[in-house]
C-alpha cells in the first residue's frame, strides 16, 4: 500500500481510540465490549492549564475562552504526536477544560511515561507559551478501575488548581492523602447526619456579629494547636486568638481537648469553605 494509504489508516485507528476513550470517560461505552473499546491495561493521565494568579481561570473575555480551547486542541495533538513517537499508541479526548490521555502499556523499547509527560509539557510551555498540570493514575487493568482513575484525576486537578500548584506532572499516589480529605469534607458536606452541626452555629453568630470565630478556629486547628504560628497567620495577638478560643468553648461548647471533637471541628469548618451545605 502507498504511504498516503498507510498514513490514512494510522490516522483512522487513532480516531477509533480517541472516540472509544471518549465515550468511556463519558460513561457510553458499548455493552458488549467490557473494556468499552479501550486498551487495557493502561495508564490515564488528565492534562489542564495551570493556574498562577486568582481570576485567571474566570475571565468572561470570549476571546481568552477562545484561546484557551485551541491551545487545548493543540495539546491534545501534541499529547498524541509525542506517545506515538516515543512508543505508545496512545488516545485522546479532550471534555471540559480538560485533557485526557490513555497510555497503554507499552514495549521495552518505549520510554517511561515519567519521561513521555515531561517531554510533552515541555513542548507545550515552548510551543503553545502555556503552562500545564498534569496527573497520572496507576495502571488501570480494568474498565471499573479507568473509571476510578478519572475521579481520582479530576480531584487531583481540582486540587492542584485551588492550591494554584506549580506547573508539572503529578501522580494521584502522591496525592492520596489530599484526595482522602476531599472526599471526606464532601461527604460531611452533603450529609447532615454527618455533622454536629457546631461549625453551622459558628458561621451564623460570625455572620449575625461581625465575629471571626470560624477562621480562628480552623486555623488553631491547622496549625495543631500552635498559638503562636496560628496568630501569625491571623495577624493578630498571641493573647487574643486565647480569648476567642476561651470564648468559643463557653458560647458553642467547643471541646479543643478532645481529639475526636477536634477532628470532627476540622472536618466541619473545612466543608464550610466549599459549596453551600446541604441540609
Amino acid at each position: 500500500p502507498s504511504v498516503l494509504a498507510l498514513r490514512r489508516q494510522v490516522d483512522l485507528e487513532q480516531e477509533s481510540r480517541d472516540r472509544a476513550l471518549r465515550a468511556t470517560l463519558e460513561g457510553r461505552s458499548g455493552r458488549g465490549d467490557p473494556s468499552g473499546g479501550v486498551r487495557l491495561p493502561a495508564m490515564l493521565v488528565g492534562l489542564t492549564e495551570a493556574v498562577r494568579e486568582r481570576g485567571d481561570e474566570e475571565s468572561g473575555d470570549p476571546g481568552v475562552a477562545a484561546r484557551r480551547r485551541v491551545a487545548l486542541l493543540r495539546l491534545l495533538d501534541l499529547a498524541v504526536l509525542d506517545g506515538r513517537s516515543l512508543g505508545y499508541e496512545p488516545a485522546a479526548a479532550l471534555l471540559g477544560d480538560r485533557v485526557y490521555v490513555l497510555l497503554p502499556t507499552a514495549g521495552s523499547g518505549s520510554v517511561s511515561t515519567g519521561v513521555l509527560l515531561d517531554h510533552l509539557l515541555d513542548r507545550a510551555r515552548h510551543s503553545l507559551h502555556r503552562s500545564f498540570v498534569a496527573v497520572g493514575s496507576p495502571t488501570a487493568g480494568a474498565l471499573s478501575a479507568l473509571l476510578t482513575a478519572r475521579r481520582d484525576i479530576d480531584a487531583a486537578l481540582d486540587h492542584l488548581r485551588e492550591q494554584r500548584a506549580d506547573p508539572g506532572a503529578y501522580r494521584t499516589e502522591e496525592l492520596r492523602p489530599e484526595l482522602v480529605l476531599r472526599r471526606l469534607v464532601g461527604v460531611v458536606r452533603g450529609a447532615a447526619e454527618l455533622r454536629t452541626g457546631i461549625a453551622e452555629r459558628l458561621r451564623a453568630h460570625d455572620a449575625e456579629h461581625a465575629t471571626d470565630y470560624c477562621a480562628t478556629l480552623l486555623t488553631y486547628l491547622r496549625h495543631f494547636g500552635d498559638v503562636s504560628a496560628a496568630s501569625g497567620e491571623l495577624h493578630i495577638h498571641q493573647n487574643t486568638l486565647r480569648l476567642r478560643l476561651r470564648r468559643a468553648e463557653e458560647l458553642f461548647g467547643v471541646s479543643l481537648a478532645d481529639p475526636t471533637r477536634r477532628l470532627l471541628l476540622t472536618l466541619e469548618l473545612t466543608a464550610l469553605e466549599g459549596p453551600h451545605m446541604q441540609g
